[in-house]
């Protein structure tokens, strides 16, 4: 007869689960968790229904808290509120997502949650650039984000900054940041390069960075600030980059260690075309690239997107050519991917996609490179 482990030791189980192991009723909690974090209401009630029938059912305050959702000023203080009275909850968080209209409340965590959330892994903080909100920030704002040693990862959406060094600031106060990834950032005046002046240099030790609808300044100055150990690398635009302004802007030299590279592109399409990602893959000087990713974007708006003139922008023949180069001979994958209301809503499986990729990209897909998936 095998051993019983401490939980089941020192804490009798209901009945209905007393007749399963610990580990599968944990498995079972485990998957509401998934539910609960895409943000099915029913699978949230379940969770908290679990975590007052027993304390044996530990797995579901886990499961409950560890992905926190501050979307509005009363959630915001009623969590506040709950870290006070029931501290022991912070053992479990390890993200937190700010998201509401008032901008005031991204500037106010971190004084507010500061010494709070020991085990905060990642923080993400969401804007909306189209009431044109700036982020308001003070002195201590960034050194109440010092604080934040746990933080690891931080994601930033659809805001608005008074100039790029505000932007600047805020990164380069977290002591251990090593994956930072935004989408459609902006700012009122990008001002001077910060990272031009000796108190920002080598501030940046990032292992992934993913910069989706970015403008080509701002890319180009953090790609020139972060360090070689740069393993990860998503690039996207919100303006239509040539390739020789691309050229003369973007440089991949100082990334020897580069191995996952994300191209972020959009259906439908809003520019002329996509010049600047065969010239991206001729950048690469990593000899350890082992996939290459091509993630759409999906505007949900747009009626009637014509897939097959769509793939026309991409110039496949110069994308096979670069890959075909001995410098990716360690390539492994060629992913794309998409979001899966596209594909339900114009009828395409795995495979019709598969199919029509293909006969584009018929080299990689000859080397058994070519995958297609979908995600939410």
């Amino acid at each position: 007869m095998s051993t019983p482990t401490s939980l089941e030791a020192t804490v009798k189980l209901p009945s209905a689960f007393a007749k399963l192991p610990v580990e599968v009723c944990e498995r079972i909690i485990d998957s509401l968790g998934h539910h609960h974090i895409y943000g099915d209401l029913t699978y949230y009630r379940t969770l908290g229904s679990c975590a007052l029938t027993c304390r044996a059912l530990t797995r579901s305050r886990v499961n409950l808290f560890r992905g926190i959702e501050l979307t509005s000023r009363a959630r915001f203080y009623s969590f506040a509120k709950l870290l006070t009275t029931s501290p022991d909850v912070a053992e479990y968080v390890s993200s937190v997502h700010v998201a509401c209209d008032d901008l005031r409340l991204v500037t106010n965590f971190p004084i507010v949650f500061a010494h709070k959330l020991p085990r905060l892994k990642w923080l993400v903080f969401y804007g909306d650039w189209e009431r044109d909100q700036i982020l308001p920030a003070h002195p201590a704002f960034y050194l109440a984000i010092s604080t934040f040693s746990s933080v690891v990862k931080l994601s930033l959406y659809d805001m608005w900054f008074r100039t790029f060094q505000d932007f600047v600031n805020l990164i380069c106060s977290f002591p251990n940041l090593s994956n930072l990834d935004w989408t459609a950032l902006k700012w009122k005046r990008i001002g001077e390069d910060p990272f031009r002046h000796a108190q920002y240099q080598h501030k940046l030790n990032l292992c992934s960075l993913d910069l989706d609808r970015s403008d080509l300044i701002a890319a180009s100055r953090m790609l020139s600030a972060v360090s070689a150990s740069l393993s990860h690398l998503g690039l996207g635009f919100s303006e239509d980059v040539s390739e020789s302004v691309f050229d003369q802007n973007i440089s991949l030299a100082q990334f020897p260690s580069l191995r996952t590279l994300v191209i972020w592109l959009s259906l439908p399409t809003k520019f002329s075309g996509y010049a600047w990602v065969p010239a991206l893959l001729s950048k690469i000087t990593s000899p350890h690239v082992s996939e290459v990713v091509f993630r759409y974007r999906y505007d949900f708006e747009v009626k009637d997107i014509d897939f097959d003139k769509e793939l026309v922008y991409l110039d496949h023949a110069r994308i096979e050519e670069v890959l075909s180069r001995k410098l990716f001979s360690g390539l492994r994958r060629v992913l794309f991917v998409f979001r899966r209301a596209f594909v339900d809503a114009y009828g395409y499986d795995r495979d019709k996609m598969h199919e029509k990729l293909g006969e584009r990209f018929s080299k990689v897909r000859d080397r058994g490179l070519l995958d297609v998936t979908f995600q939410p």
